[in-house]
């Protein structure tokens, strides 16, 4: 069901600035997939929270069970990839797509590619690592010598001390999920956005560490 026009959309949109949670929540719940879908889009984000909450546990169940026909997919790996799918709807990556069914069946077809293509990146990085011969002395890239054999422990609390976001993110991805550029293009959407980001960050965290004293201990 769509809103018959985008004033009572608008209209309804301003109804929840007056209601209490309890109030708000009773209203959304009784809202269609839709609905709650356009609200979203239009800037309420308890339109998303309550598309989750009713459909979080039927996406990843209906996920796990198409991808697992061989064995070969974890239920964790499905929870994980929700996590992720989270995030790109939150980041506008599905802003301009309308439902043309409803909420789960338009999450599951986007969670599944997500966790295909997770499998994939995994699978293709294990290969590559498998080859990769590259001295660490010799890499071509001074500056990016900070990740490669590195105690990440030492360096986590250093982390949140990095002030941009983005380079937050690359670091956190680099140390603990093991990712590359290549990986990181699947994030970024771009290739040389994903490199892009990644040389800075690691410059940058490089720079930090330098600035604490710690970087010559870490050698």
């Amino acid at each position: 069901m769509e809103f018959s026009s985008d004033n009572n959309l608008e209209a309804l949109c301003d109804s929840f600035k007056g209601m209490t949670k309890q109030k708000a929540f009773v209203v959304l719940h009784e809202l269609d997939d839709n609905q709650l879908w356009q609200l979203y889009k239009s800037g309420l984000e308890d339109g998303l929270v309550m598309l989750f909450r009713k459909y979080h546990r039927q996406i990843v169940v209906l996920v796990y069970k198409k991808l697992n026909a061989n064995g070969d997919v974890k239920l964790g790996q499905v929870q994980d990839g929700f996590g992720d799918f989270i995030e790109q709807v939150l980041a506008g990556r599905y802003s301009d797509e309308v439902l043309k069914k409803n909420f789960t069946a338009f999450s599951v077809h986007h969670l599944s590619y997500l966790v295909r293509s997770k499998m994939k990146l995994a699978v293709n990085t294990r290969v590559e690592r498998l080859n990769e011969s590259t001295d660490f002395h010799n890499h071509s890239a001074p500056g990016l010598h900070v990740e490669e054999k590195i105690d990440f422990s030492k360096v986590v609390d250093f982390i949140p001390k990095i002030s941009n976001a983005a380079y937050r993110m690359v670091l956190y991805l680099v140390f603990i999920m093991g990712y590359n550029s290549k990986d990181l293009i699947e994030i970024f959407g771009q290739r040389e956005k994903a490199y892009n980001n990644r040389s800075r960050a690691l410059k940058a965290f490089r720079v930090l560490l330098e600035k604490e004293g710690v970087l010559d201990e870490l050698r």
